[in-house]
């Protein structure tokens, strides 16, 4: 049992929510650079395929980051000196705990490195579908978690999902203040 306090826990959580602006903008900026030819679906030279191919990759490292700082949030929002002034935090933050399974089957270990329960055939599926696939809709660049009961099935846009998560975090925030 740790003696942390709330004080304790606070610190530094502006800098998690800075974090997730961050690699939003770095992934807006990455999108606009790759939205002429891919949208338009304009790749005739193997060098414009090049080029959308490495943005992809980059876009995907910013993902990663984006849901490490995701899963941070995550767990100071739910940790105890939290709970203890907040009962229930995962109300406050339905957006983020809706995402959180792309921190924890993606970015804190693949899946496929350490299963727990699913089976080989969909880890094999989540592992390739993170590491080497990417899926555009109607112009973004949409992560997806496929289960084996699709109503489990999890779809994630960081330009539509980014500005919920950022005021769920902001606000909650707010609340741990009053």
């Amino acid at each position: 049992m740790n003696n942390y306090t709330l004080d304790d826990v606070k610190e530094g959580t502006e800098s998690i929510i800075d974090g997730l602006h961050y690699h939003f903008e770095n992934y807006r900026i990455l999108n606009q650079s790759i939205s002429r030819t891919t949208n338009k679906h304009l790749h005739t030279t193997p060098e414009e395929w090049s080029k959308n191919e490495m943005v992809v990759n980059k876009m995907k490292h910013e993902m990663i980051a984006y849901f490490n700082r995701l899963g941070m949030f995550y767990y100071f929002a739910t940790s105890v000196p939290v709970k203890a002034k907040i009962p229930n935090p995962e109300t406050f933050i339905p957006t983020i705990k809706k995402f959180l399974p792309f921190r924890l089957k993606y970015t804190a270990h693949r899946a496929i490195d350490r299963p727990r329960d699913e089976n080989p055939t969909y880890m094999n599926q989540l592992n390739r579908l993170f590491s080497t696939q990417a899926i555009f809709v109607c112009g973004n660049l949409v992560f997806q978690m496929i289960n084996d009961s699709p109503e489990k099935n999890l779809h994630f846009d960081l330009l539509e999902e980014h500005p919920k998560i950022e005021q769920e975090a902001l606000h909650f925030l707010e609340e741990l203040k009053n």
